[in-house]
């Protein structure tokens, strides 16, 4: 976790998402369940031990991703492709919100297969 707590190459969701899931890490929470708003990228500040009852606790289900706390760290740019992916998997219409499946889209590791998952060219930067 040496990356800056904020880091204006990204956007202030995705710091937010990143703040929180570091919060949670340095609370002793890893391998737990947070729930994270799709809209701004914060959180509830509270870690559920399984990911239904992160979803029963939200609002509404669809307005939040869930995420298990990582052992090591989220920094922003993890963050700002983890809410992009959901954002995209959202209006695409897949619900990610079964509490009974803890399963969780893998995430491309590569800067162009997320670029080609949310629509945008790496060629490009904007």
């Amino acid at each position: 976790m040496s990356q800056a707590s904020h880091d204006h190459g990204y956007s202030d969701a995705a710091n937010r998402c990143s703040d929180a899931i570091r919060i949670h890490i340095l609370a002793g929470n890893a391998g737990k369940w947070a729930a994270i708003r799709l809209a701004d990228g914060s959180s509830d500040g509270v870690a559920y031990d399984q990911r239904a009852d992160a979803i029963e606790h939200q609002l509404h289900e669809s307005l939040c991703a869930y995420v298990k706390i990582p052992y090591d760290d989220m920094p922003p740019s993890d963050a700002e492709q983890f809410l992009a992916l959901n954002r995209k998997l959202y209006d695409a219409g897949f619900r990610l919100t079964d509490p009974d499946d803890e399963r969780v889209p893998i995430m491309p590791n590569r800067v162009e297969d997320v670029s080609r998952l949310i629509g945008r060219n790496p060629r490009y930067r904007g």
